[in-house]
């Protein structure tokens, strides 16, 4: 191995990584101080879940699930309902993904053209949900990870292949069981080798531009939605699967802005599907901290109107226990944290909304000086 300047190389990690940080001054972005404190976080979140993967978790011949989303770790509209685990594999390589079923409703795996670090996308390379596969009477089951077909669950790679993504969707996590998921590598494995410092310093390099493309990417996402204020708009489902959203989703976003006084009913016809929920979400588009407010962070049971008809979600996840503002939904309370008590300014935010097999169509109405003061959930 040649001789190495480890300082040179933790240097030139810090100066690559600290480019990220110009995101806090976009002109679009809020200038408000709970924003910036969350947006110093949302960048630390990006390195943790970059060293994670890409330094920790990037043997393609011993791969290891890790997580680039979870309850601290926020990237692209996550979305709180969801469990995900995510590998580093190899399109010439050959896995196996064992497990048992559990009882959560949703259960996909998809394999990804992994560019975050690159250019920000993930193009899926190939998909498989548990509608489509075969389970033994115990629940457990196996899937086969190649290039070549398998007569059995059989998730295709391509040679560009170089990400596993595992989706759980849950409608009630105090009731259902996720699944178990274990993953190794079928093909004949090299001996361990030891740490290549320039290896390292490749990996290192390549984690600071996850941070800043992935930091950058979704910026612009949210400056893309200000454009059409307090509109659901239509967006190109394309956008949302180059970087890996699931091929079953139909994804909506917004962005919205509401004063102190002011009120949104949201109104919408929603069609038979599996599934579907809708997120609040901060201008980094992180959910919100789901963990401190459990009561509130169920996914969609669906209420229905007998006429017209109409479905509501029964719970929306609260990102704080005393909350400035308050938007509504029909007869369901969504908490809104505001950005102080010593501001009166708006509170904009990234908004979600899911819905798996053919889009809804979502109405706002803005409702002033209509907040009751006694009225919604308890915090």
């Amino acid at each position: 191995m040649k001789p190495v300047d480890p300082t040179s190389i933790w240097t030139d990690f810090c100066a690559k990584l600290q480019r990220a940080g110009a995101i806090l001054t976009d002109l679009e972005a809020p200038t408000d101080a709970i924003t910036a404190a969350e947006g110093l976080r949302y960048l630390t979140r990006l390195t943790r879940a970059a060293l994670e993967s890409i330094v920790e978790s990037s043997d393609v011949d011993a791969p290891r699930l890790f997580q680039l989303s979870n309850e601290t770790i926020k990237i692209g509209g996550d979305n709180p309902d969801n469990i995900y685990f995510n590998a580093t594999i190899q399109g010439d390589r050959t896995y196996r993904i064992s497990g048992t079923r559990g009882s959560v409703p949703y259960l996909s795996f998809g394999t990804k053209a992994n560019g975050f670090s690159v250019d920000g996308g993930m193009i899926s390379t190939g998909e498989l949900e548990d509608a489509a596969m075969q389970f033994e009477a115990d629940g457990s089951f196996e899937i086969i990870v190649s290039t070549e077909p398998y007569a059995g669950n059989w998730l295709p790679m391509t040679a560009a292949s170089s990400l596993l993504l595992v989706r759980q969707t849950f409608l009630r996590r105090d009731v259902e069981r996720p699944a178990t998921v274990k993953l190794s590598r079928v093909s004949e494995r090299p001996h361990f080798v030891s740490l290549d410092p320039a290896e390292l310093s490749a990996k290192l390099t390549a984690s600071a531009r996850f941070v800043n493309v992935t930091a950058r990417t979704f910026a612009n996402w949210a400056t893309m939605f200000k454009a059409y204020p307090n509109t659901f708009h239509i967006w190109d489902q394309s956008i949302f699967q180059k970087v890996g959203g699931d091929p079953n989703i139909h994804y909506l976003h917004a962005f919205w802005e509401i004063a102190p006084d002011e009120a949104w009913v949201i109104e919408t016809d929603v069609p038979e599907c599996r599934f579907w929920n809708f997120v609040l979400q901060n201008w980094w588009m992180e959910s919100g901290d789901y963990r401190r407010a459990p009561d509130r962070r169920r996914k969609c049971r669906a209420w229905r109107e007998s006429r017209p008809r109409r479905c509501w979600t029964n719970s929306i996840p609260s990102w704080s226990a005393t909350c400035a503002w308050r938007v509504r939904a029909h007869h369901i309370w969504l908490p809104v944290v505001g950005v102080g008590s010593s501001t009166s300014a708006a509170s904009p935010r990234a908004l979600q909304a899911r819905s798996p097999d053919r889009p809804a169509t979502w109405r706002w109405r803005r409702l002033p000086r209509t907040l009751p003061t006694n009225s919604g959930p308890k915090a």
